[in-house]
């Protein structure tokens, strides 16, 4: 398959890139799928190396918590500084 895309002379142009990641991330989910129990092959499990559902529960609400903020700090700098910058010149 890659040797008939650079054969083509595929490797040019806007869709290349998504190529490539579709075909990586699909090796990536196929070799996750072939593991799927295990995160140490045949030693632990999932199930064994998630953390107590007492934490879990803590940081999830954490992450409620703190992705908002930081989502809207981001948006307030941007507002704040929208216009103010302009573009670098060495004169």
């Amino acid at each position: 398959m890659l040797y008939a895309i650079f054969q083509r002379g595929m490797t040019t142009g806007p869709g290349f890139p998504l190529r490539h990641l579709s075909f990586v991330h699909t090796c990536l989910l196929g070799m996750a799928y072939s593991f799927y129990p295990y995160v140490v092959p045949e030693q632990m499990t999932i199930y064994e190396a998630a953390s107590a559902p007492e934490s879990l529960f803590i940081i999830l609400f954490g992450s409620i918590f703190v992705l908002p903020v930081i989502a809207g700090y981001t948006v307030l700098s941007y507002t704040i500084f929208r216009g103010k910058a302009t573009e670098l010149r060495y004169d």
